[in-house]
């Protein structure tokens, strides 16, 4: 694994570099940003999301809970989901109260 290095700059040469020091950073580096002297803020690589496994679902569950998985996923809302959805309520029947 790559060791971090850290480069220090001042604001101003910051302002004036950023598009170096973002590229700086997006290879792994870290920028330590001062002003007079005094450290001020850090920009570090943003963390990576994991890669997402498509169909993985598929292998952890049966075929009897995946079809009723994916009913319930595409069954209509009722009114009180769709009005929750929406931002509204509704009374203790249903019924879609402003």
């Amino acid at each position: 694994m790559q060791a971090r290095t850290q480069r220090a700059v001042t604001v101003s040469e910051f302002r004036a570099r950023l598009a170096e020091m973002i590229g700086r950073v997006e290879r792994g580096e870290q920028v330590l940003i001062s002003r007079a002297g005094m450290p001020v803020a850090r920009l570090v690589p943003a963390a990576v999301p994991p890669k997402r496994r498509l169909g993985i679902l598929k292998s952890m569950i049966g075929a009897e809970e995946l079809e009723a998985l994916s009913a319930a996923v595409n069954a209509p809302l009722s009114a009180r989901e769709q009005a929750a959805l929406e931002g509204g309520t509704t009374d203790a029947l249903g019924i879609h109260r402003e």
